[in-house]
């Protein structure tokens, strides 16, 4: 192998490292900002269940 080569290598290598660990203190610093003072996670995304009498019913069935 070539010297060149292995530089190449190389840095392709420590570009995706470099490019992982940036994701990495991003996606801590995203996390950390969705969290309110309490420490609980603030709700994004639409609630897709809610019980009522009817799911209540059918839970009843299944115990």
């Amino acid at each position: 192998m070539t010297e060149e080569k292995k530089t190449t290598r190389r840095g392709f290598f420590a570009g995706l490292l470099a490019g992982a660990g940036a994701l990495a203190v991003l996606g801590g610093a995203k996390k950390a900002s969705a969290m309110n003072e309490a420490g609980t996670k603030k709700i994004s995304e639409p609630i897709l269940f809610q019980r009522n009498e009817e799911s209540a019913r059918y839970y009843k069935t299944l115990y």
